[in-house]
């Protein structure tokens, strides 16, 4: 079962308030930091390495060249594979404002605007091979002052053109309290997809009644908690099948389904196949 370290995620800033851009060129036997969130921007380039990312609400695979871009407050973390012994990623991370007050309301900044805006609740550029975007990226750190502005800039520029993007949270992320409450919310409902999961445990957390813990998931998700839940339990069980060995029947009680033969049912009507022909598909490509 993939599960955060910690319910509520932690808080880390740049490392100098004073600092409109930091750049982290990080290389480990694997990644480390729990769930966390900060008031910057991020965006994560992996060199090397796979497992599982977490962004707000959405976990998926990733592995090399996987690319995202977080805004403020939203929670993210990887989580290293098992078998894999290295890890290598650079992250960018940059104030709102790095480029000078009101900047992104000029006409000329406005797709730069929109990605930002789709980055509070992460934004996934797929199938990228763009070298001259790698090479900025590896040749930021090697930069200062304004020619580090200039540069960011150019790299935002090519990433709001880029044609494959994807939202990946449902949720979007801030500081007031409905942001607050959708954390506690979706990441209990995280923490224990293997576990029976009621409103009312639901409200107990956010401090509500559960007729609206019902109505917010629903708003935040267009889901009833039920449905969502099961579609979470699915998406975890298609991570497992594809990035572990254990048999179809481990992860189907690990994902929190009681039986066999309802798993296999709501597994197929999401994915169109089965677990097996899933794994099959997926795991050797």
């Amino acid at each position: 079962m993939v599960k955060f370290i910690s319910m509520k995620p932690k808080h880390i800033e740049l490392k100098s308030p004073a600092q409109a851009i930091s750049v982290n060129h990080y290389k480990h036997d694997c990644f480390q930091l729990p769930l966390h969130v900060h008031s910057c921007c991020e965006l994560t380039w992996i060199i090397k390495g796979r497992g599982t990312r977490f962004v707000g609400d959405a976990f998926d695979p990733f592995a090399e060249n996987d690319l995202v871009l977080l805004g403020p407050k939203t929670p993210h973390a990887w989580k290293s594979d098992h078998s894999i012994m290295s890890v290598e990623s650079i992250s960018i991370q940059f104030k709102m404002d790095f480029a000078g007050q009101g900047i992104w309301d000029l006409i000329e900044m406005r797709p730069i605007q929109r990605l930002l805006k789709n980055a509070q609740r992460g934004v996934e550029f797929m199938g990228i091979n763009n070298q001259i975007l790698f090479h900025k990226i590896q040749n930021i750190q090697n930069k200062s002052g304004a020619k580090q502005i200039i540069s960011l800039l150019s790299m935002l520029e090519i990433l709001a053109d880029l044609p494959n993007q994807r939202v990946l949270s449902r949720s979007g992320y801030g500081s007031n309290l409905q942001s607050e409450r959708a954390q506690l919310i979706f990441h209990y409902i995280l923490n224990n997809l293997h576990n029976n999961i009621t409103l009312p445990q639901l409200a107990k957390i956010a401090n509500m009644h559960p007729v609206s813990v019902g109505r917010f998931v629903k708003k935040h998700t267009g889901r009833p908690v039920n449905i969502y839940i099961n579609e979470l339990r699915i998406k975890n069980a298609c991570t497992e099948l594809i990035m572990s060995d254990k048999t179809i029947g481990e992860i189907c009680y690990e994902s929190g389904f009681q039986n066999l033969s309802n798993f296999n049912r709501q597994f197929k009507l999401i994915n169109h196949m089965t677990p097996r022909e899933y794994r099959t598909k997926y795991k050797s490509s």
